[in-house]
């Protein structure tokens, strides 16, 4: 498989198994709604909003299960099709921040503003790996952040609310994408501080083997003819006389000098 495309479906895979661990608090989020909202936006509207996003959820889950995920994504449909049920999960639940000022007025486009920049900020925290994923977050959260103001202007908003939650948006879409950028940037750096330290790690223990290789073949080839030096010259000591023994025992001591030197430049 090209390398790019296999980074590519790390990448994603990563952000999947982030997304695996998140089900319970984002299910926590569906029952949260259906307990503080039950009351102003009616039990049936929250009821089947929490049980689309519910049900999302569990889909997501049962989809792309541990074992199945880079099996599914390797193909190009698979990733096309994860991409696409991150983005149906964000339309749903952003979804919320339309529903809100229909129902609520003025005060429901404040819980959709903030619903809108926790779910951007959420989706900076958890596709910092993959552009793809990102675009697949935010391009629908996006899309409810543009539709605000004109849902303001449509509640009889003043006009200079309007402005304010245009250029208030604006902002915040900026902000996000800027911090995905450096998020990312830093993520890369960080990978490529870590493959650094690794191939210089596999480096050291490549010296350290060699070296230990080294001593071990000079320990060897110095050290059996030193010692046959040795030999013959306590031989020759012992058998000779006169001048011969001399000549023997200075063999005897250059060799010992000899084998006294190497042991130390071993230990060195």
């Amino acid at each position: 498989m090209n390398p790019v495309v296999e980074e590519r479906i790390d990448r994603l895979d990563d952000i999947l198994d982030a997304r695996r661990k998140q089900v319970l608090f984002r299910l926590g989020i569906a029952c949260a709604v259906i307990l503080a909202y039950s009351a102003s936006l009616g039990l049936a509207v929250t009821l089947t909003w929490a049980a689309v996003y519910a049900g999302l959820q569990l889909i997501e889950r049962r989809i792309f299960s541990v074992e199945a995920t880079r099996r599914i994504i390797s193909t190009p449909a698979g990733y096309a099709g994860a991409l696409s049920l991150i983005s149906l999960n964000l339309i749903v639940f952003g979804a919320l921040a339309v529903i809100w000022p229909v129902m609520l007025g003025p005060w429901g486009v404040a819980n959709g503003v903030f619903l809108l920049a926790g779910a951007l900020l959420n989706s900076v925290l958890t596709t910092q790996a993959s552009l793809a994923a990102f675009r697949a977050s935010v391009i629908p959260l996006i899309g409810y952040a543009l539709v605000m103001p004109f849902i303001a202007l449509g509640l009889k908003a003043d006009p200079q609310v309007v402005l304010g939650l245009a250029v208030g948006g604006a902002l915040m879409v900026f902000s996000v994408v800027t911090l995905w950028r450096e998020a990312h940037r830093v993520r890369n750096a960080e990978k490529a501080a870590r493959a650094d330290a690794e191939r210089r790690r596999a480096e050291a223990e490549s010296a350290v083997a060699a070296k230990s290789a080294f001593v071990a073949m000079v320990s060897h080839e110095l050290r059996t003819p030193i010692s046959a030096i040795l030999a013959g010259a306590t031989e020759l000591e012992r058998i000779s006389g006169g001048v011969g023994r001399s000549h023997a025992r200075l063999i005897s001591d250059a060799g010992a000098m000899m084998r006294t030197l190497l042991n130390d430049l071993l230990d060195l």
